[in-house]
């Protein structure tokens, strides 16, 4: 087993990672743009998945 680095991993996994945690960090919800929202909200809801998309990410990137 190489080195690799969490921040330059270029594996497909280490992709989907990166570009879900942009996603996330970019999300009005998650900034706090929008102060408090209802969780039924559109914006709610995509925040959730972009939570729920970083959540696959970190584990199929343990699993590689």
């Amino acid at each position: 087993m190489g080195w690799f680095s969490r921040t330059t991993d270029d594996s497909p996994e280490g992709q989907e990672l990166t570009a879900a945690r942009k996603a996330l960090a970019t999300d009005p919800v998650n900034r706090g743009d929008l102060g408090h929202v209802d969780i039924d909200s559109p914006e709610a809801q995509a925040n959730l998945a972009a939570q729920d998309r970083v959540a696959r990410a970190e584990q199929a990137y343990r699993n590689r």
